[in-house]
């Protein structure tokens, strides 16, 4: 292999390194919300405020 084919190959693994990252970032991020929203409607009790006790 020349530097050329060595250069190529590692900005090849960069960006599908970068790829995965952002994948795996983004996964994530949506499994964390779907936790997070899970919990909030657990604790949330909606409250009737007609105005009238």
């Amino acid at each position: 292999m020349n530097e050329g084919q060595l250069s190529t190959a590692g900005i090849i693994a960069a960006v599908v390194v970068a790829v995965v990252t952002l994948v795996a970032a983004v996964l994530g991020g949506l499994a964390g919300m779907h936790y997070h929203r899970k919990v909030d409607r657990v604790g949330f009790t909606p409250v009737d405020d007609d105005g009238v006790d």
